[in-house]
């Protein structure tokens, strides 16, 4: 059994947040996108001269990368600053039966089943369950390092889907 004991940072959260969202590989598609968007609609511009479709295109990838923008660094921080839920003190114990989750207004017993993905940074261990949502355990809540191997063991065990991003 692993027990861990944190409470989420402002930034385990905003990290979580930019490794799940945008984290695939047509996040880093959609970034080329805008930018030769962006490129190709000022060359055009310069050559070609005045064009609305030109500038619609230039907008539209400043409008991209401004979203982009605010979804990295601005909407998680509100999100976290206004939900008491993620300033709690978290108490998790994993093992072969499942997961017990306790916070001071939680407690809830889980099936591994419920998370069908883990994304692992540098600092986290992010668990997907539903389409948008996450559990975050950061890598300082495993104290020691048998908890983080047993951790790691049961990871491998019960969720089948792994994306490493160091």
């Amino acid at each position: 059994m692993v027990r861990v004991k944190f409470v989420n940072s402002e930034a385990d959260y905003v990290e979580a947040s930019i490794a799940y969202a945008y984290g695939s590989w047509r996040a880093g598609l959609d970034l080329i996108i805008e930018i030769l968007g962006i490129i190709v609609g000022i060359i055009l511009l310069a050559v070609f001269g005045f064009s609305w479709i030109l500038i619609l295109l230039i907008l539209g990838g400043m409008l991209g990368l401004i979203i982009r923008f605010l979804g990295y660094f601005i909407f998680p921080r509100i999100r976290f600053r206004s939900e008491p839920k993620y300033k709690q003190e978290y108490r998790i114990e994993f093992d072969d039966e499942g997961i017990r989750f306790n916070t001071d207004s939680i407690e809830s017993k889980l099936d591994w089943i419920i998370y069908n993905k883990l994304i692992e940074t540098g600092n986290l261990y992010i668990l997907i369950y539903g389409k948008y949502n996450f559990s975050i355990i950061p890598k300082r809540a495993l104290l020691t390092e048998a908890d983080r191997m047993e951790f790691n063991i049961l990871m491998d065990k019960y969720i089948k889907e792994k994306v490493i991003k160091k």
